[in-house]
């Protein structure tokens, strides 16, 4: 058994305490994953008593004991049993088991027992992502509960806890929202705890010689708390052969520890003073050696990491040449232009020519691309126009990538255009647009073997819109689209300014955040153990100073690497001109930005891959120094030859784009070899009978009128991009499939059963050029069968023998948009309206299309009462799929189809509008336009109907407010948590209606002024404002209301229609309902909206044309 003990006396500095501690620490046990609900919220998993919980609480804990695990989808296996871990490491970051992917709201117990020689008092640290609790010999220690914002990764918390002589049981469970998690637990004195805030650039030369030795890395050292006990990744590339100039700096490293290790044990002060100065000396020779170096100089400028080229740039800004081994040389001003603003550049092949973006300063963001000669001769403009191009790099051959905005799609949730991967001759001719991404590309570079690579901004599939800011190849015709690494790593949040490193597999970049600065940490990472792999294994942090990054706004950050070899790098780097007194790193501060004013200049620095710094330069003027790169000539990569036609591009409107019929033009094909690979543990074969293909329809409009659940135009509850079925694709009975997809459309593929329900959901977009062909194994899922571990093909697939089908279209009218009123709302026209809908609809379900706030009356019950599965836009993960736990799969609506239910069969064509729409994760809108009529700003979310000409005095917040407030409140008043990453809080809420996932989204509205004061927004009928159940809950059914709502002494809360205060409320609701009519909104304009006519169901019959209501009823 694995045994740690700490003999002494220890000092614990932050208490001001000592104890005399002799600990053994027995090994760790771990037991789960436990789940107590489908979907869960953290409070309740926290305070859930599972059994292994009582048990070990009640009596000693038995670690033979096997306990059974409720039955949840995804899960196979349900046995829990106690597991020994001595691979655990303390002081380091460990991976807790979880469940099948995402892994949501899951709670997992740990345990370990701690001798102790005596009574005494210690500081323990935990870290983990989520909640946690802890028991010391069965009674609770402590706890956190409290959300920490985006990233879940916090900085180590300390506890005093008290230690008996004798044998002590540690009892500690971890809960987590969902994804990868761990723990990392210390004893203050006996591990060693990193502080955060490392001793950066600014105060190295204070050191004394002792400390800067201590500090000198001279070999790759995990972060403790924070990184694994091992470096896989360190590990795995020691075996690729070394560069010769890395291999020099390494063999100078080995001899300068041996002689530093020496010195240090002896303590003698001359001689560690005398090391000291040899270790730096090395460093200054290192950079003496370097050859010249190009960068730009101009005063540090603010920068929006998801539309960089929305900063106004500063002045003055110069490309400048230095010449390292002349120390004392200023350096000599390639280009300079006092109008002119400078935002990036590179070097050509040859290390002859610079190509550079610039705008003038009397122009907003119009950047252009220019070049000059390193000698300062031959300046040319590229490009010309008012968008923005950014980011130019030469290709192998000969043409220009760069990043442009010329396309004028937007972000999601900015107010940016996303610019996007172009490409272009040298001359600024023959523009082709290679990305169909709907969000923004960075920062391209070309790999070794002359692909592409750049960063890239992925929505994804109903993912974690905070970070996915991955790495991505293509081939500089636009095909071979690929993920090269990161896209389910949740911290960083970004991997920006990447470079691979020559003749290496690594690549170098920038870990930052996903709002702010292209700024952050320096780290390498590498996707030889799989393009997702985790931190230690795929991924290592350099840079200590903030061991994990988030959505933080540090603007000390580095900047614009450049890897000279895999051991040594050019940074810029600056800092705060005096450092804050904070301690450790408190999320909850994410938001904070600090004033440029507070910021140090950027100066170049020599980085090596251990963390070690050598200023190279530092401008006199207070100026920073961005982009640094040798001047010299580098290995031309291969020439891709380009395997389709070229296609040029030309302007087209977005929106016009949209709707028109994605595909009907240009198509790609894409083959599946077999859809079961990756899933079969939970699909068996023969179940999977169709393949959906999806398009994410590009955002086409700006963000204005302020933001409803964090988008606008609001598009619904779930998807934040509208959405169109392309068609669907039969699967042969091996598996396979071969069909034709819309080029240059971000699409997406399901995997349906025979039901039209989606098994596995791909949790990310592709796109394909006009005449590719493009073709995968299956759905492998990583984690199950390990990276490159899929099987041979066995034979041709079935579906190869035969042409590449065309996705059948559904006869919805809407060119397969997924407008909720067109396709949705006619089923329940056809079934569900007879007996739902009026002023008592049965169940207090209201099936009809009235009008809500954002929606209709049918899709906010079915939203807000979590009758159908849809993930929150705010509550999303990182991470892979499982089969079978999303979507329509789980979703309560098929008791509601049932014959039973209806009194009829529902057939398969009205079944499948409604599981394509679930799955699609409902949208409500098909469109960004408001309104086709008068396209203005139409309050939060383009489409808000409370809002008037001030929002602060609406009808709804007016007087509906005050009669609620005064008689409603008290009953419907519950505390909850909003588990939202982006604004944790716990709140007050007024429904006990909304489920987990609705109660997240509605928390997460808070944030942007959206009121849920008064509950669920299906409680006000816009349309029929006597049939708002605000009005017919506490009115008394003798009066023709529900009668639900009862005062204290069981009396109806209005006793009748002429209780003043209902009479107040039911005018408020009128007063909405009129101004609406006055104003209509999209969904409102019937055939003037983007679809010609409202097409009724597949079915013969038809569907119902209007549901029924009370005579008294139609308003």
């Amino acid at each position: 058994m694995k045994m740690q003990w700490i003999v002494g006396f220890v000092l614990l500095s932050m208490f001001g305490t000592s104890y005399a501690a002799e600990l053994e620490l027995g090994d760790w046990h771990v037991i789960g994953p436990f789940k107590d609900e489908e979907f869960g919220n953290l409070d309740r998993t926290l305070a859930y008593e599972f059994e292994v919980e009582k048990d070990a609480l009640a009596n000693d804990i038995d670690i033979s004991r096997t306990y059974l695990m409720k039955e949840f989808p995804g899960y196979l296996d349900l046995e829990r049993r106690w597991k020994v871990r001595q691979d655990y490491a303390d002081g380091f970051y460990n991976l807790l088991p979880r469940g099948p992917a995402p892994s949501r709201m899951e709670a997992v117990y740990l345990y370990r027992t701690i001798e102790s020689d005596c009574d005494q008092t210690v500081s323990m640290y935990f870290r983990v992502q989520d909640f946690f609790k802890v028991w010391i010999n069965g009674e609770a220690v402590f706890r956190h509960n409290k959300l920490t914002g985006q990233s879940r990764y916090q900085g180590p918390m300390r506890h005093k806890v008290a230690l008996k002589k004798g044998i002590n049981q540690l009892l500690v469970k971890n809960v987590s929202r969902w994804a990868e998690h761990g723990f990392a637990f210390a004893i203050d004195g006996m591990h060693d705890v990193t502080d955060p805030f490392y001793v950066d650039i600014h105060t190295v030369e204070k050191l004394t010689p002792e400390q800067y030795l201590n500090r000198f890395k001279f070999k790759a050292e995990p972060i403790p708390m924070y990184s694994p006990e091992r470096f896989e990744i360190e590990e795995s590339l020691a075996s690729y052969s070394a560069t010769p100039t890395a291999a020099a700096y390494d063999r100078t490293l080995v001899a300068l520890e041996r002689a530093t290790r020496q010195v240090l044990a002896e303590g003698t002060p001359a001689n560690v003073k005398a090391q000291a100065d040899k270790v730096k000396a090395a460093l200054e020779t290192e950079v003496k050696a370097l050859p010249p170096l190009v960068f730009i100089t101009k005063p540090l400028h603010d920068q929006n990491a998801i539309a960089p080229y929305r900063t106004k740039g500063s002045l003055p800004s110069a490309i400048c040449l230095l010449d390292p081994s002349k120390p004392d040389a200023e350096p000599t001003v390639i280009y300079s232009d006092p109008k002119m603003r400078i935002y990036d550049m590179s070097l050509s092949f040859d290390g002859e020519t610079i190509f550079f973006s610039a705008k003038n300063e009397a122009m907003d963001y119009a950047w252009n691309i220019y070049e000059i000669g390193i000698d300062g001769n031959g300046f040319k403009q590229i490009t010309t126009g008012d968008t923005a191009d950014i980011s130019p790099v030469e290709l192998p051959n000969g043409r220009i990538a760069f990043i442009s905005t010329r396309k004028q799609s937007f972000v999601g949730c900015q107010t940016q255009y996303a610019g996007l991967l172009f490409t272009m001759n040298r001359n600024g001719s023959d523009v082709r647009l290679i990305s169909a991404n709907i969000d923004s590309d960075h920062s391209p570079r070309v790999t070794n073997d002359g692909r592409i690579m750049f960063t890239r901004w992925d929505y994804g599939i109903e993912k974690n819109v905070f970070a996915r800011h991955a790495l991505w190849t293509v081939n500089p015709d636009g095909t071979g689209f690929q993920l090269v690494f990161g896209n389910t790593i949740e911290d960083p949040g970004g991997f920006w300014w990447a470079h691979p490193i020559p003749d290496r597999p690594e690549i170098l970049a920038v870990f930052g955040p996903h709002h702010n600065h292209h700024a952050g940490m320096i780290g390498l990472l590498w996707d030889g153990k799989g393009p997702e792999s985790p931190r230690g294994t795929g991924y290592r942090w350099i840079t200590r100073e903030f061991p994990v990054y988030g959505d933080r706004m540090y603007p000390d950050g580095y900047r614009t690497p450049y890897p000279l070899n895999e051991k040594q790098f050019l940074v810029s780097y600056g800092g705060f001109k005096q450092r804050p007194e904070w301690t450790l790193p408190n999320t909850t501060k994410k938001w904070v930005r600090r004033p440029e004013s507070t910021m140090a200049p950027l100066k170049l620095l020599l980085l090596d891959a251990y963390g070690n710094e050598k200023v190279i330069y530092e401008s006199p003027n207070g100026l920073s120094v961005y982009n640094a790169m040798p001047v010299e000539a580098k290995k031309k990569p291969p020439v891709y030859p380009d395997k389709i036609s070229p296609l040029n591009w030309t302007y087209e409107d977005p929106e016009s784009m949209n709707r028109s019929d994605a595909g009907a033009d240009q198509t790609a094909t894409m083959m599946v070899q077999d859809v079961y690979q990756g899933i079969s543990r939970y699909v068996k074969r023969g179940e999977a009978k169709f393949i959906s293909v999806i398009e994410q329809v590009q955002k086409s409009r700006i963000l204005q009128g302020g933001e409803a659940w964090g988008h606008s135009p609001i598009i619904g509850r779930g998807t934040v991009h509208a959405r169109r079925l392309v068609g669907l694709v039969p699967i042969e009975d091996d598996g396979s499939a071969s069909f034709k997809v819309p080029a240059m459309r971000s699409v997406s593929l399901n995997v349906l059963d025979g039901e039209g329900k989606t098994l596995m959901r791909m949790g990310a977009d592709i796109h394909v050029m006009p005449g590719e062909s493009i073709s995968c194994i299956g759905c492998h899922e990583q984690r199950e069968h390990g990276f490159g571990a899929a099987p041979p093909m066995q034979g041709l697939p079935m579906a190869l023998k035969k042409a590449p089908v065309t996705p059948e279209k559904q006869d919805w009218g809407t060119q397969g948009l997924i407008d909720y009123l067109t396709v949705v709302q006619p089923v329940w026209d056809k079934h569900c309206v007879e007996c739902h809908s009026g002023s008592l609809p049965d169940a207090s379900v209201d099936m009809t299309d009235d009008k809500t706030r954002f929606f209709s009356q049918s899709y906010e019950h079915l939203v807000d009462r979590d009758i159908v599965d849809h993930l929150s836009v705010f509550s999303l993960d990182h991470d892979e799929g499982t089969p079978n736990t999303v979507g329509a799969k789980v979703s309560k609506i098929d008791q509601y189809l049932s014959k039973e239910h209806c009194g009829s069969e529902v057939s398969w064509s009205d079944r499948f509008r409604v599981y394509c729409w679930i799955d699609a994760n409902v949208p409500y809108y098909a469109t960004y336009d408001s309104n086709l009529v008068d396209d203005r700003p139409r309050g939060l979310g383009m489409r808000d109907a409370w809002e008037t000409e001030n929002p602060n005095t609406t009808w709804a917040t007016g007087d509906l407010q005050e009669v609620f407030d005064r008689r409603c409140a008290d009953c419907h008043e519950r505390d909850a948590l909003n588990q939202s990453w982006l604004i944790p809080k716990r709140m007050k809420v007024y429904s006990d209606v909304w489920g987990d996932k609705a109660l997240t989204s509605h928390g997460f509205g808070v944030k942007w002024g959206l009121v849920n004061k008064l509950g669920p927004e299906f409680r006000i009928n816009l349309t029929h404002p006597s049939h708002s159940l605000l009005l017919q809950a506490p009115l008394s059914e003798a009066s023709g209301g529900a009668g639900l709502c009862k005062n204290q002494d069981g009396s109806p809360v209005f006793a009748d229609k002429a209780d003043p205060d209902y009479q107040k409320s039911l005018k408020a609701i009128h007063v909405g309902s009129e101004r609406l009519k006055q104003n209509p909104r999209i969904d409102m304009l019937g055939k003037e909206s983007f679809v010609n006519a409202l097409p009724a169901c597949s079915d013969e019959d038809g569907p119902s044309k209007s549901g029924k209501n009370d005579a008294d009823g139609r308003e």
